[in-house]
């Protein structure tokens, strides 16, 4: 396996992404192609925007995801199921987790950010530590 397709499948499926891919982006993504399609705006315009709006997705996904692994770490092992960030070290367990940060919030520099989207964005994330 070459070191892109390893970098993959441990974002994909050992991080778990994959997850959310299969049931909460799809939603996620559905009302800005439907208001794109019905408006008739040309595609290429607000790719930018799509682009961006699915990087903060994967980034606020993968950053749950993340966040919940270690506290799930005794439950996991007990039910056999792969938790890869209790294996970490608190060096890689920081890089990924700022990765996964900068991914989910680095879009807001482009997408446009109001008080009540960053009010949304940080009531977000409180609520990831408090079911944590």
């Amino acid at each position: 396996m070459t070191g892109a397709a390893r970098l993959f499948d441990f974002v994909y499926r050992r991080l778990r992404l994959k997850n959310p891919w299969n049931y909460k982006a799809p939603l996620l993504v559905a009302g800005p192609y439907f208001i794109i399609a019905a408006s008739g705006i040309p595609w290429d315009r607000p790719l930018m925007a799509l682009l961006a709006s699915l990087c903060t997705i994967a980034g606020i996904a993968g950053f749950a995801y993340f966040l919940n692994d270690p506290t799930d770490a005794r439950k996991d092992v007990l039910a056999g199921k792969d938790n890869v960030v209790a294996g970490m070290g608190w060096g890689l367990r920081l890089v990924v987790l700022s990765t996964f940060l900068l991914a989910a919030l680095g879009p807001w520099l482009y997408l446009p950010l109001t008080r009540t989207s960053a009010l949304l964005l940080a009531l977000e994330f409180a609520l990831f530590f408090v079911y944590c």
